[in-house]
């Protein structure tokens, strides 16, 4: 049954992200509001099967006041689920994705027309140097940034070393950084088909400010931003 059951999911996710990618595509030059609108339903209708189909819930926990103006959002990655669940709940955002998604007909096209910032993992400081040039636009147009500063997916428990630039875009731009956690790997694993029922826990930390610190900060910044997902993994059990 668990087998069945993520099949079927699957088959309706990939449905429902084709057919909703092709309609942000052509409603794009209706402007943003009207693709990001679409982008959150997809993400609300998808939760939604995961809970129905599989027995997958989430709760959220915020332990300080959103910011109002635009942020990085810097959290761990363990699985697919934070790419569909984040924007139900993470107010309006663009993406740092590996670049190789944009690659994917219709949902690939779809992240390009939005304007998400694709990187290639494996280029160091060209994706830093991407990173600020194409964050520091977006921040400008109000939105917010969400990355995953680990580049890869890790198993449930463990964090890797995390790439400094979505902390090297807070601090050139003087934003907030908001750190979030969630042990979404325990019930759906990082190359998992199979899915187990349950729920995942999510924290969305107090806003770090960046302003009037120093760029050369970074390292600083950076670890502290790990230690505080890290205390969390510790604490929801992920």
């Amino acid at each position: 049954m668990p087998f069945i059951r993520a099949l079927l999911f699957n088959v309706l996710f990939w449905t429902i992200t084709f057919t909703l990618s092709l309609m942000v595509i052509i409603f794009r030059p209706f402007g943003l509001k009207v693709s990001y609108a679409i982008g959150k339903s997809w993400s609300r209708i998808n939760m939604f099967l995961l809970n129905l189909i599989c027995g997958i819930s989430y709760e959220v926990d915020i332990r300080g006041e959103l910011p109002k103006s635009p942020s990085i959002y810097i959290s761990n990655h363990q699985s697919a689920w934070e790419t569909i669940a984040f924007p139900s709940f993470i107010p309006p955002f663009m993406w740092v994705l590996k670049k190789e998604l944009f690659k994917i007909p219709i949902f690939g096209w779809c992240l390009i027309v939005l304007g998400h910032i694709g990187i290639d993992r494996k280029s160091g400081s060209k994706s830093i140097k991407k990173i600020n040039e194409k964050g520091k636009e977006i921040l400008g147009r109000g939105y917010n940034i969400v990355i995953f500063p680990e580049g890869t997916r890790s198993v449930p428990g463990e964090l890797g070393q995390f790439n400094p630039g979505g902390v090297s875009l807070a601090l050139n731009s003087g934003v907030p950084i908001v750190p979030v956690i969630h042990n979404a790997g325990r019930l759906w694993g990082r190359q998992a088909f199979g899915k187990e029922s349950g729920k995942i826990s999510v924290i969305i930390e107090e806003a770090i400010p960046t302003e009037g610190v120093s760029p050369s900060e970074r390292k600083k910044i950076n670890q502290k931003v790990r230690d505080i997902i890290e205390s969390g993994i510790k604490e929801i059990g992920g």
